[in-house]
């Protein structure tokens, strides 16, 4: 019995291979074109600094008529992608079956969309306790319920003390 004429067929993939490519990079520019992964040599030109340029982008060019076949594709290179607001995609962000508007991590790469921003130039203040001035940050007399270092979750100072088991 040949089970290889058994099998289901291959499923196809998900997302055909789009007619265009945006690229958005902590380290790109919202100047650049976006058309390409990396900067150039010249650094005149590479990928987008942010997801509402790559938008805004697109939107632009369903204006100009339709999305190319097979559709736009948008990938976040590797790093941390801070927000300062919610990226909103309404109805005029949409594709169709034929021509999909995706967004999707760079193949290989591991991009991070963060909901805040990125506080810098932590200091030693009492043994393996750090501090940051978060005032420079734009950050004074702001609320935050979170704060991550290194990738881990950390536990905000808190009076007298924390307590672990409570």
């Amino acid at each position: 019995v040949d089970f290889g004429a058994l099998a289901p067929p291959a499923p196809k993939p998900l997302v055909a291979k789009a007619a265009a490519a945006y690229y958005v990079s902590p380290e790109g520019l919202d100047e650049w074109t976006g058309t390409l992964a990396t900067a150039n040599a010249a650094r005149t030109d590479g990928p987008f600094a942010t997801l509402d340029r790559a938008r805004d982008c697109i939107r632009a060019v369903k204006k100009q008529g339709a999305l190319p076949a097979g559709g736009v594709t948008v990938y976040l290179r590797k790093g941390a992608h801070a927000r300062m607001e919610t990226f909103r995609l309404t109805v005029e962000d949409s594709g169709t079956a034929a021509a999909p508007i995706v967004y999707r991590a760079y193949e290989g790469e591991k991009p991070v969309v963060l909901g805040g921003r990125i506080i810098t130039n932590f200091v030693p203040w009492k043994g393996s306790i750090l501090k940051a001035d978060v005032g420079a940050h734009g950050l004074r007399g702001i609320y935050f319920r979170q704060l991550y270092y290194n990738g881990k979750r950390q536990v905000l100072a808190r009076y007298p003390n924390f307590v672990p088991d409570n």
